[in-house]
């Protein structure tokens, strides 16, 4: 995340919306990125709170995982979480690529935001 948006989080404890907020499961896959990396502790039942109102791109890795969850429509950011399979680059650990969760600015952005325990800046 960018400087100003780290410095945001630091004084309000909360990610502040944006076009691209994104979570990463892969630290590799974020470092690639400029600004600030971020590490978050997230409350029990997170993730499940957003595949609840997860929507997905057509990626394998994410059809795979969930067969079921609708596919990703236009104007998506305001009440859903975008489930988002991405390559493999900066995943070692898997030959299938990683999934990326949109948090858009709404709904998702909110639930995200309320189950942070702590966050800490960690090194690239």
């Amino acid at each position: 995340m960018s400087q100003e948006h780290y410095d945001t989080l630091v004084k309000t404890r909360k990610v502040p919306a944006t076009r691209e907020t994104c979570i990463s499961p892969i630290k590799g896959y974020s470092a690639k990125y400029d600004g600030v990396l971020v590490e978050f502790e997230v409350a029990p039942g997170t993730t499940k709170a957003l595949e609840a109102i997860g929507v997905r791109n057509n990626a394998g890795v994410v059809v795979e995982k969930y067969p079921n969850m609708p596919e990703v429509s236009k104007g998506w950011n305001e009440e859903k979480a975008f489930f988002k399979g991405e390559g493999k680059k900066g995943n070692k650990a898997t030959d299938k690529g990683q999934i990326n969760i949109g948090l858009g600015t709404g709904k998702a952005l909110e639930i995200f935001n309320k189950n942070i325990i702590k966050f800490k800046e960690v090194p690239k």
